[in-house]
């Protein structure tokens, strides 16, 4: 509750706000002084009322950072973020947002506050993790300045929406997006890549996610009782992340299936089985007869692993996992299929990696299917198609070559020559000619240009007429 005291020729009221509190988690006592008693007693009553209501409006003094922790991660970052999006954000807000408007109180940032931070950001370079020299660390892309300005403008849209405050600071549009595409191999050049990977789990992985359209973190998610054999389809309903200790004790875990065993005691994170990003992405895609075949060969190889470890596998029922039976993280089927294309890449073609695979899985279903985008949708697992139309549907070389040989059969006649063309070119020529000759003023402006450029071209023609 809250008392008055008098100091001075002040009345003072005291009390404690549920979102303050000191370097040692405790509540800060805080105080605010008025020059009479009445005024004193008003604010007394309508900080009882708020306390007694659980609805407590924000002190005016209180910093972004303190609004951060105590209110909007409480509130909203650990009820809507998901594990990966929480470590992700988190990072975000402790390395960029809050060193600059941390401090800053939250009712005094201003639209050009906003700017200077997004100033700032453009000339920010990535955080060096290799060692590499400060001259040859990139800039921060347009697509991180743009999430980056996304987190900064839910978090003021909360504060309005929680009505601590009275409108947003953030006017400025948002930041674009890098035209930057992927790599990604066309059908012929998959092929090729099939043909010669001859690691047996790095073939099935690429296999697996071309044909059914996976993530990386679905695609090590997946167990055996996944597999429908007699209807040749895949369940995919869960994703496989590696997330920190500390949003495993924020998050809520009814989202997770399975923690697995840490590697280290020491260890600070965990790799867990959680939900996918939506629930879009719970799904059934069908294989074809020769991933299956390739799936049993797999199945195969598990079990005479099983038998070959005794008590020392760990039998976690996936498909994609090490030799022991522990699971096989995205990050190190990653660097696998990396390292796979730095020795005995396919040529002409940049790096991929797995999400550049669902490009090519896209692009060549939607080209198979005459553009069928709904139903690439659902194999990809993704919202809406404007995703499918603007993320991974890319032109196939020889549907685009195609797609231009119909149009000028179409447009132009089919089998139509060249020599033909200019045959009729040039009769059309002469019949525009004979036309407009029949035309005095016509012939006249054609003897004034004759004239300009070869007087005495132009006095012959006027004889010769």
């Amino acid at each position: 509750m809250a008392s008055i005291r008098k100091q001075g020729n002040k009345h003072v009221v005291y009390y404690y706000h549920p979102f303050v509190r000191k370097a040692d988690g405790k509540l800060e006592q805080q105080h605010e002084a008025f020059c009479d008693e009445d005024s004193a007693l008003l604010r007394k009553r309508e900080i009882e009322d708020q306390i007694a209501s659980g609805y407590f409006k924000t002190p005016a003094n209180m910093t972004v950072e303190d609004y951060f922790r105590l209110k909007f991660v409480p509130l909203y970052a650990e009820v809507k973020w998901k594990f990966k999006t929480y470590d992700t954000n988190m990072g975000y807000w402790e390395n960029d947002i809050l060193p600059f408007f941390g401090k800053l109180r939250l009712s005094k940032v201003t639209p050009a506050d906003i700017d200077r931070f997004l100033i700032l950001m453009r000339k920010k370079k990535v955080r060096n993790r290799k060692n590499t020299p400060e001259e040859e660390l990139p800039y921060l892309s347009e697509t991180t300045i743009r999430y980056v300005y996304t987190l900064v403008h839910c978090f003021f849209d909360k504060a309005v929406q929680w009505d601590d405050l009275d409108k947003s600071p953030v006017k400025c549009d948002k930041p674009g997006t890098s035209n930057v595409q992927r790599d990604y191999w066309q059908p012929e050049q998959f092929e090729e890549a099939l043909d010669s990977v001859e690691d047996d789990l790095l073939h099935l992985a690429i296999h697996l996610a071309f044909r059914c359209t996976l993530r990386i973190g679905e695609l090590c998610a997946l167990c055996w009782d996944d597999i429908q054999y007699e209807d040749k389809t895949v369940s995919i309903g869960k994703t496989l992340q590696r997330v920190t200790t500390k949003a495993l004790d924020r998050i809520s875990p009814k989202e997770v299936f399975h923690v697995f065993p840490p590697s280290r005691k020491d260890s600070k994170s965990r790799l867990i089985l959680t939900t996918p990003k939506s629930d879009f992405g719970v799904r059934t895609n069908t294989m074809s007869d020769q991933l299956c075949e390739e799936l049993h060969k797999r199945q195969l190889r598990v079990t005479m692993d099983r038998v070959r470890y005794g008590s020392q596998y760990h039998n976690h029922d996936l498909i994609f996992c090490q030799d022991d039976g522990r699971p096989m993280e995205p990050g190190r089927l990653s660097r696998r299929f990396a390292k796979w294309q730095r020795e005995n890449g396919v040529p002409d073609v940049g790096s991929v990696d797995f999400h550049s695979i669902r490009i090519s899985s896209t692009s060549l279903k939607l080209a198979v299917s005459g553009g069928d985008v709904k139903s690439a949708q659902k194999d990809l697992g993704d919202k809406t198609t404007h995703m499918v139309l603007s993320t991974y549907a890319r032109s196939l070389d020889k549907h685009h070559a195609a797609m231009n040989e119909k149009f000028d059969e179409f447009f132009y006649g089919e089998g139509a020559k060249p020599e033909e063309n200019e045959a009729l070119n040039n009769e059309l020529l002469m019949q525009m000619m004979t036309e407009h000759l029949k035309k005095p003023e016509f012939l006249e402006t054609v003897l004034k240009a004759i004239g300009a450029s070869h007087p005495h071209s132009s006095e012959d023609a006027k004889n010769a007429g």
